[in-house]
């Protein structure tokens, strides 16, 4: 559960549908509704949210769907061929969707260049808006502290894992993980005589600082830490993300008690994103293999241009953009009436 001191203040719980429907009767013409997410009612192909938006004309804002990045066949052929597999289930099923309502919100919100193209191709609202990704903070400057950061995702539990109602354990060996993974920190600490520091979720309970081998541990700080690291440690956390904007080497670790699942996953982050293959913790303890500590400039670039941030705009925050998006469209509104 999430603790109360985390929940926003104004949050409001409707008990039912029916408490829904009159909260969404009394909003004002005016009035607008950002939609964050519709998992739940998107993943069972229940509608009732969209036939209720369009039963009393709700003005509506929609982030985007986060466009497919394309399959890199040259760094990873099988995992490759899983996501182009993936990719043809998710289009069956969008398809299926599709007949469920023909509403369309006033505005979606994306980010990058292939965004775009997409809404373009689709028209999945009546107007696009194109901001920066929420996933990167461009505020925070390339600015090196001579670090290694590890992005923890939590080593004995994930709250987002629970919420997408995964029950899937992250290791099925934790003791065994640990131990290996300070040992990896040791051997990379002594190839690149730098010091790596631990950087944790806030969201998540305190460790003992024992199990990283008495390390720095930072929490809430992911985003600042990327920034100032000459190198990234992780497996595929989203956070990974900012070492992008910030033209910082990534390495993703995969190790033999982590799910398939997981490791696929962590694979596909690495190729995805930093075109590089995941190493195995194991196998480079083991076998003492030579760690990749570069960064393929050109397919950051690319990266950053067409999922991330459109070249057009300016590098600002997703909020600070959205708030002047917002006051433009409040100003449309007052000339019209």
């Amino acid at each position: 559960m999430t603790p109360k001191n985390e929940i926003l203040k104004k949050t409001i719980f409707f008990k039912d549908l029916n408490k829904f429907e009159t909260f969404l009767r009394k909003l004002k013409k005016e009035d607008l509704l950002f939609v964050l997410g519709r998992y739940i009612t998107d993943n069972q192909h229940n509608s009732y949210d969209l036939r209720l938006f369009k039963k009393y004309q709700v003005n509506t804002i929609f982030l985007s769907d986060e466009p497919w990045v394309k399959v890199n066949f040259k760094k990873s052929i099988i995992v490759s061929l899983i996501r182009l597999l993936n990719k043809l289930k998710v289009e069956i099923n969008k398809f299926f969707k599709k007949k469920t309502s023909n509403f369309l919100p006033d505005y979606t919100i994306g980010s990058g260049i292939q965004s775009k193209k997409n809404y373009l191709k689709n028209l999945t609202a009546k107007n696009y808006i194109d901001l920066p990704s929420y996933w990167i903070d461009f505020s925070k400057k390339k600015n090196k502290k001579n670090i290694i950061t590890y992005v923890d995702e939590s080593v004995f539990y994930s709250r987002d894992l629970m919420l997408h109602q995964d029950r899937t354990k992250k290791s099925s060996d934790l003791n065994k993980f640990l131990i290996d993974l300070n040992k990896f920190f040791e051997l990379v600490e002594t190839i690149t005589n730098l010091k790596v520091v631990i950087s944790c979720s806030k969201k998540h309970k305190k460790y003992d600082s024992d199990i990283f081998g008495n390390r720095k541990i930072f929490y809430g700080k992911t985003l600042e830490l990327i920034s100032k690291s000459n190198l990234v440690l992780g497996h595929c956390s989203e956070a990974l993300n900012q070492a992008i904007y910030n033209q910082v080497p990534v390495v993703c670790l995969r190790h033999k008690t982590f799910p398939l699942k997981r490791n696929l996953m962590i694979e596909t982050k690495s190729t995805k994103f930093f075109n590089k293959n995941s190493i195995s913790i194991e196998d480079f303890i083991e076998k003492q293999k030579i760690l990749d500590l570069s960064i393929d400039k050109k397919f950051y670039k690319y990266i950053l241009y067409n999922y991330f941030i459109s070249p057009n705009l300016k590098f600002e925050n997703f909020t600070k953009s959205f708030k002047t998006e917002i006051e433009k469209l409040k100003n449309k509104k007052k000339t019209k009436m």
